[in-house]
């Protein structure tokens, strides 16, 4: 409870790949890509404590592509979501996933807010 409930679990929840250290024990955040569809692509941040799930970001991305130029032509939709098991930590969506092509590239991106509770502070 120290680990989760600690102001430094904020850290953790930058998403990229990284092991810190809260309280002398290890919170790992991995990044995993996914394509199991065609022209779509999942992209997952897990943070887990003594590999126990605490957060998770899941951002997913379709969109169309022209073999003849090897282009992504169009975004079609694109999602961000998150699961949180961490009692500490209040996490939100802000709006929806936003999305665009450039040049030959598709792009989607999603912003959360995380705010620690009353026992961790209310850092945000």
């Amino acid at each position: 409870m120290k680990v989760i409930q600690s102001s430094e679990i904020g850290k953790a929840l930058e998403l990229k790949n990284q092991t810190v250290m809260i309280e002398g024990v290890p919170v790992e955040t991995k990044v995993k890509f996914l394509s199991d569809l065609p022209n779509t692509l999942n992209a997952q941040w897990d943070s887990t404590v003594m590999g126990i799930s605490i957060t998770t970001f899941y951002l997913t991305l379709t969109y169309r592509f022209d073999l003849t130029n090897g282009r992504a032509t169009k975004v079609v939709d694109a999602n961000g979501a998150h699961r949180n098991y961490n009692p500490g930590v209040i996490i939100s969506e802000n709006g929806a996933a936003s999305k665009e092509t450039s040049g030959s590239e598709a792009y989607a991106r999603q912003n959360w807010t995380a705010k620690m509770v009353p026992a961790g502070g209310f850092i945000e």
